[in-house]
């Protein structure tokens, strides 16, 4: 054997040399990957690739041969033998760990119960009814589908999954299509110099929160147009003038007054009013409102008394700038506050009719639109366009591809595949983004509906893992997380989990890794890492023997051999 030249090649220090020279490559190509993309990008890539698998196999091998080569052994080759066989035994360790090792996270609010780990591994998950449901790896993020080039999936007889497209980030676009079976539907523009949003609305929405503004859709009968496009009751509301006169108070409603005087109760004052300013700002030396939307409330106005007068500018947002302009005659010993509440978000109403859109505008400005037109809602420079009308529409689920800094990978959206069902009554396609699961009607031959899913595996652990309480402390005066640990039960028994303090369990170690908010906003669902490691004790094993043998080599031998030269002088 030690005569064949393939052994030798393998036992030699040149491929040493040239693995370990390798090796050194193959850890910076990943720590490159690394550093540009993700963590993932260098294990799906690297650390977790079938060539890596095979270039430790191949380092195993050059290492058992090196050791092998030089059997029998002399004593002076003990540190040698005893490194060589830790190495081998560390990758073995490490070979177990990458086969059968776990990696994965649970999050649980409390009071919830989980006994399942979810892997970060994309998977297609089918299913017909009860039946058992079939995973089917679905990581598309290095070798994405398109159009040209599907993957084809077998799910079952007749029926075969085409996924013809993915985005590794991406965002849901909401779309409407014609459909005799549907309701109506139109798409809305709001815009300005600072905003330009777009929305589909039915009348199932209900009120929309849009911009500045609220949106709703309606559907009339021919006979409630017309009450419709009457508007509301009652003029615009610009806030009440609130007036002293001596130590007598007075109210009065700037929508009643004009610029006719308006007398103050009995108190022999009468109210002028010249201009409202609903946005007023300076315009050289003047004062100007910019816009109907009330921004700066502002009013101009005289008091009489007899024959005297006052000229004011009164601010409701700034009362300290309230400032007399003008006098004549005696002085009138008035005070004047102006006041006005902050104004109610904005609304616009599109109500359908007849294969017709109207349109109201704070219940008082009304109309009809046309698909295209542009209306000024009168809210500063802010207009609405009606972009688009489908008398009968259904609702259609796209996306469209989010492309996140570089920097930012983790942060981005989830992904999103585009599966076809060949073979099924409704083959789609449907768009499903990480998390949804749709149902299908069943094909001929099936009892039941089937199930077509997209998300992540997950394994089961062998005992359960409840939590009882979540703790988490902040750092004074801000919202960043000081501590935070678990409280949970398994099998009964409570346990306390947090940062450097896992809990263990039948090779699980279970880790405190972050938070995340409740429904109600507050800190209560708590994220745990949780990993088994069945090839562990091989690569501690291995570690303690690689140590071993060094300090064999270079401590213990040159000891052995100054010792060996001594008692030969004697």
């Amino acid at each position: 054997m030690k005569k064949n030249k393939v052994f030798r090649f393998l036992a030699s220090l040149k491929l040493a040399v040239i693995l370990l020279v390798a090796l050194a490559a193959i850890l910076a190509t990943a720590t490159y990957y690394e550093s540009i993309y993700d963590a993932k990008t260098a294990q799906h890539l690297v650390y977790g690739s079938p060539a890596f698998a095979a270039f430790l196999a191949l380092l195993g091998v050059n290492v058992f041969c090196s050791a092998a080569i030089r059997y029998p052994y002399k004593p002076h080759q003990t540190g040698f033998v005893v490194t060589h066989v830790g190495i081998i035994i560390i990758l073995l360790g490490s070979l177990v760990t990458m086969a059968k090792g776990v990696d994965g996270t649970m999050a649980l609010e409390e009071g919830q119960s989980g006994k399942r780990v979810t892997l970060d591994e994309p998977i297609l998950y089918f299913g017909a009814g009860r039946e058992q449901i079939r995973e089917i790896p679905a990581e598309f993020r290095w070798n994405p589908p398109r159009p040209d080039r599907p993957v084809r999936y077998p799910l079952a007889e007749g029926l075969t999954a085409v996924v013809d497209d993915y985005y590794h980030h991406s965002v849901e676009e909401i779309n409407y299509v014609a459909d005799q079976k549907g309701v109506p539907a139109v798409k809305v523009r709001l815009s300005n110099s600072r905003v330009d949003v777009s929305q589909w609305m039915t009348i199932s929405d209900g009120r929309l929160s849009m911009g500045p503004a609220t949106l709703q859709m309606l559907r009339l009968h021919p006979e409630e147009v017309k009450p419709f496009l009457a508007g509301e009751a009652g003029a615009a509301d610009h806030g009440q003038l609130q007036i002293l006169v001596g130590d007598k108070p007075f109210t009065l409603q700037v929508r009643d007054l004009s610029q006719t005087p308006t007398p103050v109760g009995d108190s022999g004052v009468s109210v002028r009013l010249i201009r409202y300013l609903a946005h007023a700002v300076v315009d050289g030396d003047n004062l100007i409102s910019r816009s109907d939307e009330p921004v700066n409330p502002t009013l101009e106005l005289e008091v009489h008394q007899g024959e005297s007068m006052q000229r004011w500018y009164l601010f409701a947002r700034m009362p300290e700038l309230n400032t007399r302009t003008a006098s004549q005659g005696d002085e009138i010993p008035v005070r004047l506050l102006y006041s006005m509440d902050p104004p109610s978000k904005r609304s616009l109403e599109l109500a359908v009719a007849d294969d017709q859109v109207y349109y109201r505008v704070d219940g008082q400005r009304t109309g009809q639109v046309k698909v295209g037109q542009t209306i000024a809602t009168g809210w500063m420079d802010l207009q609405f366009q009606l972009q688009d009308f489908l008398p009968q529409a259904r609702r259609e689920k796209l996306y469209r591809e989010f492309k996140p800094k570089k920097s930012n990978q983790k942060e981005g959206p989830p992904p999103a595949v585009r599966v076809t069902v060949e073979g099924a009554p409704e083959p789609g396609p449907y768009w499903l983004q990480r998390g949804d699961i749709i149902q299908l009607p069943a094909p001929p031959g099936y009892q039941e509906n089937l199930v077509l899913g997209y998300g992540l595996r997950t394994v089961p652990l062998n005992f359960e893992i409840k939590l009882k309480d979540f703790e988490v402390g902040f750092d004074p005066g801000t919202r960043t997380a000081a501590s935070y640990k678990s409280i949970i039960e398994v099998d009964g028994n409570e346990h306390v989990v947090q940062m450097n303090e896992p809990f263990h369990r039948d090779g699980y170690n279970v880790f405190q890794a972050s938070f995340g908010d409740g429904p109600g906003g507050e800190s209560t669902v708590s994220v745990f890492s949780i990993a088994r490691d069945p090839g562990i004790f091989l690569k501690y094993l291995g570690s303690i023997l690689l140590v071993l043998g060094i300090i064999i080599m270079f401590y213990i031998k040159p000891y052995m051999l100054k010792k060996k030269k001594s008692e030969a002088k004697e």
